[in-house]
């Protein structure tokens, strides 16, 4: 598909009470466009021990607009499992350069139910689920031989999930962020950029999104 047209009229006035329709249907059209091959990449920063920010890309597994909630799968022993769980706090951004979006979000983080990680790692193929089990995450190893070799046993006494599925390593699961601040950005001629950002609101039980527009 071709990048959107130069207004996108989910950013006009007065712009929406709830971001979320707008970013369904942002990643609909990501995951439509040809020239998108990972519309569900994903930045993700977390803070080290030093106090450092640390960010890598991960892949957004899932999203609930209803309870604003995003997904993404990981080692728990590895660099930002161990920072997520330390200071359960992130920030994200969502990029789609040729549609001319981002999405930012930052919100509080915790680990999916057992459950749900369970069935996500069923879905994997076979040879992801063994490399999760041989992979220790963030590790320094020797060699990339070492690597091989230690998926390769892995391989051998796990075999490739026709005769019995492969479990879940119980190093390994989903985390939940659930954003509490968010904001849509769309690009305009001469750098002119149409922004506006949300923030959650909660009354007992219920939430609701406060909006504003940014400048560029």
């Amino acid at each position: 598909m071709s990048a959107p047209s130069e207004i996108d009229p989910d950013l006009l006035d007065p712009i929406p009470a709830n971001p979320f329709p707008t970013l369904v249907r942002w990643f609909e059209e990501a995951r439509a466009c040809d020239s998108i091959p990972n519309p569900e990449a994903m930045a993700v920063a977390s803070v080290d021990a030093a106090g450092d920010p640390q960010v890598r890309l991960v892949l957004c597994r899932g999203f609930d607009p209803k309870e604003g909630r995003f997904e993404f799968f990981t080692n728990y022993e590895s660099d930002k499992g161990v920072q997520l769980d330390a200071h359960p706090r992130a920030s994200c951004v969502i990029h789609w350069d040729p549609l001319g979006r981002q999405v930012r979000f930052t919100g509080a983080v915790a680990r999916t139910t057992e459950e749900r990680s369970d069935a996500y790692f069923a879905s994997r193929d076979p040879l992801s689920q063994i490399s999760a089990w041989a992979s220790r995450q963030s590790r320094v190893v020797k060699d990339r031989e070492t690597l091989e070799a230690s998926r390769a046993a892995l391989r051998a006494q796990l075999g490739d999930g026709s005769a019995a599925p492969i479990p879940r390593p119980p190093h390994w699961g989903g985390f939940l962020i659930e954003a509490e601040h968010i904001e849509l950005w769309s690009a305009r001629e001469g750098r002119f950029h149409d922004r506006a950002r949300w923030i959650r609101r909660r009354e007992g039980t219920t939430t609701r999104w406060d909006g504003t527009r940014l400048q560029p």
